[in-house]
């Protein structure tokens, strides 16, 4: 008895060990696949970075430095993209955070009489839809990113009020996870963006400027495409239009194909 007492207590103690070292083997195998994804994302993310290469350069005509206090921040952005036509005087325009009724003085000493704000007293409270209908906004500048309680909510709900083809400009705060770095800032914003594209990247003191446009991705939304001030055939083809022959005097008799015949049945009766 004592044998085989001593024989199963030798085979209990293999299969324990053995037990014991298949589950450290699962684990060490869990951790080498967590960090194969882990290191394959991350080069994946770094691969795709070249996307944004063009974000290290702010593409936007900025006086960077008048704007290190934050002053007159709305005017040189709104006078920049009025120069390049992505805005016009017409467009109904939204400001929501702080300083957003210098704003609205700002936009209408630049001749945007249609604009509304949200003041900074409500920054707070903003952690529901905003208060407009969707596809109601030509231009949207905001200022309180960092500060609503729920930011992804705030994009969305920027996104869904802005008009198809309209323009939002957006500022985001340097973390200490994206210090310095354009690309980390836009990434927060840029992955929340269901049907819009970035189009301008700014570093503005300890902030990242980003500028993004819904896209017109439906027919139905054709309505809010507006045409430019002037054709661009038309300013290209000006140097030969001078070259193109005059329109056809309205006096020019037509010239005749068919000769005039005679009912010869006629007359010989």
């Amino acid at each position: 008895m004592d044998f085989k007492a001593l024989k199963w207590q030798l085979i209990r103690v293999a299969l324990t060990r053995r037990m014991i070292l298949g589950s450290l083997c699962f684990v060490l195998a869990l951790v080498i696949v967590s960090f194969t994804r882990i290191s394959r994302m991350a080069f994946e993310i770094r691969t795709n970075e070249p996307i944004f290469e063009n974000f290290d350069k702010c593409s936007l005509d900025l006086n960077l430095f008048r704007f290190s206090n934050m002053k007159n921040l709305t005017r040189g952005v709104i006078e920049e993209l009025i120069n390049k036509e992505m805005i016009s005087l017409d467009s109904r325009t939204l400001s929501i955070g702080e300083g957003s009724d210098s704003d609205l003085l700002t936009l209408r000493e630049l001749g945007i009489t249609n604009a509304f704000r949200i003041s900074s007293i409500f920054q707070n409270q903003i952690d529901h839809e905003l208060d407009f209908k969707t596809n109601y906004f030509d231009f949207i500048m905001c200022r309180i990113y960092h500060k609503v309680p729920i930011p992804p909510l705030l994009v969305l709900e920027t996104e869904r009020v802005l008009k198809p083809g309209g323009i939002s400009a957006m500022l985001v705060r340097f973390s200490a996870f994206n210090m310095g770095s354009l690309v980390r800032s836009a990434t927060p914003v840029s992955l929340l963006l269901r049907r819009s594209e970035i189009l301008h990247v700014c570093g503005i003191g300890s902030f990242a400027l980003i500028v993004f446009k819904k896209r017109l991705d439906n027919v139905e939304f054709f309505k809010y495409y507006k045409l430019p001030n002037e054709c661009s055939s038309i300013s290209k083809n000006k140097p030969y239009m001078q070259h193109i022959e005059p329109p056809m005097d309205q006096n020019f008799n037509e010239v005749s194909y068919l000769p005039k015949f005679m009912n010869i049945s006629s007359s010989n009766s």
